[in-house]
Parts: C-alpha cells; structure tokens; sequence
C-alpha cells in the first residue's frame, strides 16, 4: 500500500490565483469547461482554503472571508462573493463615515470626494 502524499499549498497554485483575483476585484465569477470541473474546483478551492488556515494563519486567514456558492446545475461557473454585511458606520469620535459592501476600493481617491458630495445633498 503506497503511503499517502501530504498535501502542500504549491498543490493548489492554480486556486490561489483565482482567490487572489477574486479577493482583489471583492468577488466575482470563474468558469471552467464544465459543471464536472466546477464542482471539482470548488471542492479544492474549499480544501485550499482550509490547508492554508492551518499551515499559513490559523487565527486570520484572507481567504476565510470569501463564499463560493453551490455551482448550478447544468453550470459551469462558481461564484465567488466577500462576506461582508453591506451598511455605513459612523464612528462617535469624527465625522466620517466608513461605507462598507459597495464594491468601491478602501484606497479609491474619489472616494473621499463623492462620500462628501453625498453628505451635502442628503
């Protein structure tokens, strides 16, 4: 009986693209050549998932605040989202505002801009 070989992040190179890409763009859809490959890909994106939590960052890990969800039948698309509960926090100590969910990059220069834009006309 051949002893069984130790799975390694370098084994799922190819997910942690898709998940870097996915994280990067805060979700999106990744399709493949069939609904086989979709379901087989989700289930290694799962089991990427958790080998790098317990390898890499148990306690943090960034991969841990994306959904994949169920692929369709007769799909080939896995559709990845943030978990993320969408609203505004305004914190007791200033001004601002923190928009959170609305797909607009944290590092986007007109950010500021429209966010006080919005506050004058509300």
């Amino acid at each position: 009986m051949r002893p069984k070989m130790k799975k390694t992040l370098a084994m799922y190179s190819d997910i942690q693209k898709v998940l870097d890409a996915a994280l990067a763009a805060r979700g999106g859809t990744f399709r493949t050549g069939s609904h086989g490959t979709a379901v087989h890909w989700r289930q290694r994106a799962y089991q990427f998932r958790k080998l790098y939590r317990d390898t890499v960052n148990e306690q943090n890990s960034p991969y841990d605040r994306l959904s994949l969800r169920k692929v369709e039948p007769e799909s080939s698309e896995i559709i990845i989202h943030i978990i993320e509960t969408p609203g505004e926090f305004t914190p007791a100590n200033k001004e601002e505002v923190v928009v959170v969910g609305t797909g607009v990059r944290e590092d986007d220069p007109l950010l500021s801009e429209a966010l006080e834009f919005a506050r004058d006309i509300l």
